[in-house]
């Protein structure tokens, strides 16, 4: 979770709010661990669902907003830089 926490750029308890609402899939892997697939964080990015749970509106999964769209670009970066 923490590698997620640093591509986004967000607050742990953002990422564990978006789990516990079921948002963002992660497997629990211990009282305190959390594992998220790549495949899972790619997936909520593509869906847009960053703007739905950042605003606690009902964003249209399918239709990437520019919080998602900046959010994947970052995740890119970061990952191109590693």
């Amino acid at each position: 979770m923490e590698d997620v926490t640093k591509w986004l750029k967000v607050n742990p308890q953002t990422v564990r709010n978006w789990v516990d609402r079921g948002a963002l899939g992660a497997l629990h892997v211990g009282p305190r661990r959390v594992r998220i697939r790549q495949s899972e964080v790619d997936r909520f990015l593509a869906a847009g669902e960053t703007h739905a749970a950042a605003t606690g509106g009902d964003g249209v999964p399918g239709e990437p907003d520019a919080l998602a769209a900046a959010l994947t670009d970052a995740l890119r970066a970061t990952r191109a830089a590693d």
